[in-house]
């Protein structure tokens, strides 16, 4: 299960994108894990059931390392429990242990990543809300935790304590576990789903104990999964269903649906993350967007309103990672941000009062490579802002150029004032990039009242 507000006005745009701090990120109810690029582990946030992993029950407020090994390779996040695959292909579990979805018989907590039986060949992993499902490197697909609802998909509603085999097929591709129901695809890129009723995605509202196939088509890529489901297809379009009562599907609509229903009508989809009521997405342009549930502002648009239909949070995210109430991303300048609730610490800034902009902490953050100095951002200020429609830019920079979108993604037009301001007639929240002639770029964000 991957698993409050993105403002373009902070984020700095640079121009490589192989200098990754974080090789990969997750972020599970209320804290992240992570991995960084030299294979260490990270952890920050709530930590009462020992979900970060550092062998106590105590909240982090900025990232720590667990253990000192570098051999992590995947991580994945459920509710408050961990799961990991080594890079020897071994594979580990901490955190809260109800239900065994650890995979242990013991249902107390684990507080330090301990490994889960002795197979070697483990290959990819998805933590669900109480149930774990993973692939080995056969093909094969495995499940333990809670099942009341089917949703290890053994046939059975009988919880497991520790992985079970799911059938017999050796052509498993990708699961995605959600919150009692999982969605995975075949490696004829055919689209698979069992568990809770109305989250299975075949047209119909009964629980399946096995897994159906969702319609006809062999055109599946990627499963994903949390409150709801979704799936991108291998032609770029994104597909959802189950439950929207917070417009997590983003299809226009706060309707559950029982069978894939297109996102919109682009067919640029890249990376989806699922929180339990919003959803965020990167599209081949690094694009960011988001939708659903907003009353802690994780959409990113100034509102706590929810939008059930796709709005632009960012224009140059690379990863993305959405909890249940706290979002981190990863930009192409490999600044990461994190933003939303912060009560145990899981924003990662040393404090919990919470944000509704994104921060940057600098004990989250890596340096840009001295490399990159070539490509640093414009140093400017845009005021007065908010403000009734006309701006002034301070800046250095002797020549630049002006772009405006509205919260679509619309180009707006600009009235010219002088060489240092602008206007713009309409009320409501718009981005601009300022583009020196040098090629350096900088975003902000600016309401008119």
């Amino acid at each position: 299960m991957k698993k409050i507000i993105l403002l373009l006005g902070i984020f700095l745009i640079s121009f490589t994108t192989n200098a990754q701090c974080y090789s990969q990120i997750e972020s599970g109810d209320n804290y992240i894990v992570a991995i960084k690029t030299d294979g260490t582990l990270w952890a920050w946030g709530q930590n009462n059931s020992g979900q970060l992993g550092d062998g106590t029950t105590i909240n982090k407020n900025v990232p720590t390392q667990i253990g000192s090994t570098n051999d992590w390779d995947r991580i994945s996040v459920g509710s408050d429990h961990t799961i990991a695959i080594k890079t020897n292909g071994t594979i580990w579990g901490w955190g809260n242990n109800s239900f065994s979805k650890i995979g242990f018989v013991s249902s107390g907590s684990v507080l330090t990543p301990t490994q889960i039986g002795t197979a070697t060949n483990w290959d990819f992993v998805s933590a669900g809300s109480n149930h774990t499902m993973a692939i080995k490197t056969d093909g094969t697909l495995w499940a333990w935790g809670r099942n009341f609802n089917g949703q290890l998909g053994d046939g059975t509603t009988t919880t497991r304590t520790t992985p079970t085999q799911i059938g017999t097929a050796t052509n498993w591709q990708e699961v995605a576990a959600g919150n009692a129901h999982t969605i995975a695809i075949r490696s004829a890129n055919t689209l698979w789903g069992w568990g809770q009723a109305g989250s299975v995605g075949d047209g119909t509202n009964a629980q399946k104990n096995a897994p159906v196939q969702i319609g006809t088509a062999n055109n599946w890529a990627q499963p994903f999964a949390n409150g709801s489901a979704m799936a991108r297809r291998t032609d770029g379009t994104l597909w959802a269903w189950g439950n929207n009562g917070y417009g997590q599907l983003g299809i226009g609509s706060n309707t559950n649906q029982l069978n894939p229903v297109q996102v919109g009508t682009s067919n640029n989809w890249l990376n989806i993350s699922m929180g339990f009521g919003h959803t965020l997405a990167v599209n081949t342009s690094n694009t960011l967007y988001g939708w659903g549930w907003n009353a802690a502002g994780q959409l990113g648009d100034g509102t706590i309103i929810d939008k059930n239909f796709p709005i632009i949070i960012s224009q140059n995210a690379l990863k993305i990672a959405a909890g249940t109430y706290q979002n981190i991303a990863i930009l192409s300048n490999t600044q990461t941000y994190t933003w939303g609730n912060n009560q145990y610490g899981q924003i990662g800034n040393g404090i919990t009062a919470a944000t509704a902009t994104p921060v940057a902490p600098t004990s989250i953050n890596c340096p840009t490579s001295l490399a990159n100095a070539s490509f640093e951002n414009i140093v400017l200020s845009v005021f007065p802002n908010p403000s009734n429609g006309i701006f002034t830019i301070n800046t250095l920079e002797n020549n630049f150029k002006i772009v405006a979108f509205d919260v679509l993604g619309k180009e707006v037009a600009l009235q010219t004032i002088s060489e240092n301001q602008f206007s713009i007639n309409n009320k409501g929240i718009f981005f601009l990039k300022i583009i020196s002639d040098n090629g350096k770029i900088s975003n902000h964000k600016i309401v008119i009242e």
